[in-house]
């Protein structure tokens, strides 16, 4: 189950988002062709998912699903939102706020845990097993210390997200929230890589564009999202495309980058995950978000 803090700025986070969702439904009672309505409907309901998954409120995260799901396909096709649609999004919305104030504590209702965060659970679960055989079995502890230690990175859940046509994945340890891209302040005389800085809650923290600091000929103009890090007490915001999922991978579905890539991989590519039909490379977080960086 998330942290209280981790839960607390998911609240948070939720009510921007449900209220920029309101707001947009409202706007398209009256243009239900707005494209510019449509894609920050599309936007809000996209980070609520995200961050829902990241919190293991898997309720939220499935009806939240749904309503990205409905607004691609209008985006894709540039049509209008029939009434029924709309209809349907209020009473998701509706469905929503009842969930978080249940999750809150209003109704003393208990989050629930996410598919990536029992995984986790569970694993850790099978090392703390390991680690009392280890303390009970003398001698043979000695197989069950290195069993642990095997367990101990067996699984590893990542969220992933798209730069461009590729998909990129941050360990899920490392991820404090997700955000909708906001107001960013450019700052002179810094690094290329250096979008600028934001207000997070009071707390001013330094915005990295992805792709810059990953070599891309192109910026993070396109940017929907922002991924909020924490590495060694420091907070970072980073500029993606969008957020995709999170996924868990289990220690025989990733690679080495050296051996996939050589010298390709980079200061920053990790290891690579096997997907479905596709691979996800996995960014060391803690040299992407050095505190010993300077970025200018």
């Amino acid at each position: 189950m998330a942290s209280p803090a981790a839960l607390n700025a998911f609240f948070s986070e939720t009510d921007t988002h449900t209220e920029v969702i309101e707001q947009s439904l409202i706007a398209l009672e009256k243009d239900s062709a707005n494209k510019e309505v449509i894609n920050e409907l599309f936007r809000a309901a996209h980070s609520l998912k995200g961050n829902a998954g990241l919190v293991g409120l898997t309720e939220i995260h499935v009806i939240a699903t749904d309503m990205e799901s409905i607004l691609s396909d209008i985006r894709e096709k540039g049509a209008a939102v029939p009434q029924q649609v709309k209809d349907k999004l209020f009473e998701d919305l509706d469905k929503v706020r009842g969930l978080v104030e249940k999750a809150r504590g209003g109704s003393g209702g208990v989050p629930s845990v996410s598919k990536g965060e029992s995984r986790a659970a569970d694993a850790e679960q099978d090392d703390e097993q390991h680690e009392e055989e280890h303390h009970e079995g003398g001698h043979e502890g000695g197989v069950a210390e290195g069993h642990h230690k095997k367990q101990a990175g067996a699984r590893c859940s990542y969220l992933t997200f798209m730069l461009g046509r590729e998909e990129y994945g941050f360990v899920i340890t490392s991820v404090r929230e997700i955000i909708l891209r906001r107001h960013i302040t450019h700052v002179p005389n810094t690094k290329n890589f250096v979008a600028g800085i934001m207000n997070l809650r009071g707390m001013v923290i330094p915005v990295v564009d992805a792709k810059r600091k990953l070599g891309f000929a192109g910026e993070g103009d396109k940017a929907e999202n922002v991924v909020i890090l924490e590495n060694e007490g420091m907070v970072t915001g980073v500029l993606v495309d969008s957020v995709k999922d999170i996924v868990t991978f289990e220690e025989n579905m990733m690679v080495p980058a050296e051996t996939a890539l050589g010298a390709m991989k980079g200061d920053f590519i990790e290891r690579i995950g096997k997907a479905d039909k596709h691979s996800i490379l996995l960014i060391n977080t803690g040299r992407f978000c050095d505190v010993k960086d300077k970025y200018y």
